[in-house]
């Protein structure tokens, strides 16, 4: 089973993500939401701070109809 990872664009709906993932015959099987970080060094002090939104992944399967 080939497996990709579809990313969701900035500016891209999970709708549009899905639709595209679907002309390419994949389906989803998870979704992936992963927080961008930023690494803050103070002095002696080190902090990470959350930089930006959720990156929104969808790992996906190649559709296959059984015979």
């Amino acid at each position: 089973m080939e497996k990709k990872r579809f990313t969701v664009a900035e500016g891209e709906t999970l709708a549009a993500c899905l639709e595209r993932m679907k002309r390419e015959g994949y389906r989803p099987i998870r979704r992936v939401e992963q927080p961008i970080f930023r690494l803050n060094e103070m002095k002696a002090k080190t902090s990470a701070s959350l930089l930006s939104d959720m990156i929104v992944s969808l790992l996906a399967s190649v559709h296959t109809v059984p015979l």
